[in-house]
């Protein structure tokens, strides 16, 4: 097994790892002496646990993504006035045009501040 550093003593997951045997500078990585099969087996396990926590993670952010996604194609239908309020500038040159959206980010800054603001009274 081989762990990144050039300790004398390295510590993986908040366990303290067996004696370092030998340096290879040129890698960087240290070959560790790992005394006993359990020790290696929970630290595969606490691995494994991150990497299924991290699927996990990932699999409810492409969600929230794909959700969001949905919701602005619908929105799009909708014809609502956003982008295009009165506080809304937009400068327009020979070839290029900047838009700042003051109003509507305005409107939405406030609109999502209750909305969070109710979920987190709700929740307590």
């Amino acid at each position: 097994m081989y762990a990144k550093g050039r300790e004398w003593g390295i510590r993986v997951a908040g366990i303290s790892v067996p004696q370092v045997i030998g340096l290879e500078p040129e890698s960087g990585l240290v070959p560790i002496r790992v005394h006993s099969r359990a020790f290696a087996a929970e630290l595969l396990t606490d691995y494994n646990q991150v990497m299924a926590d991290l699927g996990k993670f990932l699999l409810v952010m492409a969600g929230i993504i794909a959700a969001l996604g949905v919701l602005l194609l619908f929105a799009g239908k909708l014809n609502l006035p956003l982008g295009r309020l009165p506080g809304d500038i937009t400068c327009r040159g020979k070839n290029t045009v900047v838009y700042f959206p003051l109003a509507t980010s305005l409107i939405i800054s406030v609109v999502l501040s209750l909305l969070l603001w109710l979920i987190n009274r709700g929740r307590n």
